[in-house]
């Protein structure tokens, strides 16, 4: 089975962790064959991740990151009056394997860098997509999100983190040419970018997959399911049973911006519970000795912004959260006109 990973020489030591849990945990699994789509890693961390793969008697290949702009001869800038930081085309780079890899590989499950995978991934490996352009796990943000961009209320909307997919009928219906259209359309409109892009021109095509294969930081974020439903106002979502088991016992711990600062930074005022399991694999990496990363530096309004929201009830807070996601959709939209 063909693993994919994309990173640059800034998150190569996130990568490496989350490689070294993939091989840690699976090592009785069939062929694993790790692809990672580069953009400017240096060969001496190519040579580490190189060394930890063949340590384990697995493969690895470095793909350059594919040049959108050359592949369909189109400029893709991001308008002059968007305030989206989160926009560029490396971010991209996960959408087009269809024409990055070639044609014998036929099915491909892309895991993002901020990743631990704690158990076998052989029956998340077998699931059968035939049917589907790519599998997902349902995402928990809030409902109105979904409507934002143009998607109907009650449509799933699945996290990028952990997919599953098909190249084969994505290069069969010549689906990278839709993505690069809905790419130029919505260039810095949307606020989760690829992931916007995935939903809005596959959404309704993919398969809903168990929720232990991307147990996402805001799952632990709520007291309860109940609280996370209500707060969130997420709907479609997965049963009581499935979030206990996401929280509990999951395949794959994802490491998404929340409430909890994420673990490789200094800062533990406000530690993920997986946090310690991420430090072990740390350990266990060819970057062991690496110290802790200082907290990104952001804008004034942003510190404030991040200050407040922590020390803010959680009912509050979600619900600053989608007033902050109404607010910036209309700004955007009526600097567009």
């Amino acid at each position: 089975m063909n693993i994919v990973y994309a990173s640059d020489e800034n998150f190569v030591e996130i990568m490496g962790v989350s490689i070294v849990s993939l091989l840690e945990n699976n090592r009785n699994a069939g062929n694993l064959n790790i692809h990672i789509i580069e953009d400017n890693i240096s060969q001496s961390s190519k040579e580490k991740i190189q060394s930890l793969v063949k340590s384990y008697n697995r493969s690895t290949e470095f793909h350059k990151m594919p040049d959108i702009e050359k592949m369909y001869n189109v400029k893709l800038d991001v308008p002059a009056w968007s305030s989206n930081f989160q926009w560029s085309l490396s971010m991209f780079s996960r959408l087009f394997q269809s024409s990055l890899f070639p044609g014998e590989i036929e099915k491909t499950l892309y895991i993002d860098c901020d990743t631990l995978i704690l158990k076998s991934i052989e029956p998340l490996l077998n699931e059968n997509i035939d049917d589907f352009y790519a599998a997902g796990v349902l995402d928990t943000l809030p409902g109105g999100h979904k409507t934002h961009i143009g998607l109907e209320k009650n449509d799933s909307y699945f996290n990028s983190g952990v997919l599953l997919f098909n190249l084969k009928k994505m290069r069969h219906d010549g689906k990278e040419k839709e993505l690069v259209k809905s790419i130029i359309q919505n260039m810095g409109l949307v606020d989760f970018a690829d992931q916007d892009i995935i939903n809005m021109v596959m959404g309704k095509d993919m398969k809903v997959l168990p929720l232990v294969y991307n147990s996402m930081s805001s799952l632990f974020s709520f007291s309860s399911y109940k609280a996370l439903l209500n707060y969130r106002n997420v709907k479609p979502f997965y049963t009581g049973q499935e979030y206990s088991l996401a929280i509990k016992d999951p395949v794959i711990v994802h490491f998404t911006q929340e409430f909890f600062i994420r673990p490789w930074v200094d800062d533990y005022k406000y530690k993920h519970p997986f946090t310690n399991e991420w430090h072990k694999y740390k350990s266990m990496s060819p970057w062991r000795d690496a110290p802790p990363r200082k907290p990104p530096k952001t804008g004034s309004f942003m510190r404030v912004y991040r200050r407040i929201s922590k020390s803010l009830p959680i009912p509050v807070y979600c619900f600053f959260y989608q007033l902050k996601h109404y607010i910036l959709f209309f700004i955007k939209h009526a600097k567009k006109k």
